[in-house]
């Protein structure tokens, strides 16, 4: 395969624009193996499974957060799963065998959930004055 290189890597000559396809595109491309290949990773969570997991965003680790519940209950399991994907956490935020844990702040436009604890003020060290001694 021969390359051009664009700002930031290179792309498929015979590829005409640099433009990134989109996500919907992204995971229409190859479901099949990204559902395999989500199958098989999660394979490794065995019987009563009680652990962690860390799920990066993505459109493989997207097939992975789709059959994970199914997953958990087959093998009677639960999981502490972090994400920083605003696509993944939907999928999971409702499932009652998983605690999901969503990093990366709040969300421009989204206030903070009620039970939230209020942000640290720029003046304080979470909760303490910046004149405050540890």
């Amino acid at each position: 395969m021969r390359l051009r290189r664009v700002h930031g890597g290179a792309v498929p000559q015979e590829r005409r624009s640099n433009a990134e396809p989109t996500v919907t595109e992204r995971r229409r491309r190859r479901a099949a193996e990204k559902t395999a290949i989500a199958a098989r990773a999660l394979e490794a969570i065995a019987d009563d499974f009680r652990g962690s997991l860390f799920l990066d965003a993505g459109t493989t680790t997207a097939a992975v957060a789709e059959q994970l519940p199914a997953r958990l209950a087959a093998v009677r399991g639960t999981a502490d799963v972090v994400t920083h994907s605003l696509t993944l956490a939907p999928v999971l935020a409702t499932v009652d065998n998983i605690t999901l844990t969503v990093v990366g702040g709040a969300s421009a436009g989204s206030p903070p959930p009620p039970s939230a604890p209020p942000p640290c003020a720029p003046s304080t060290r979470c909760g303490r004055t910046s004149s405050s001694s540890a």
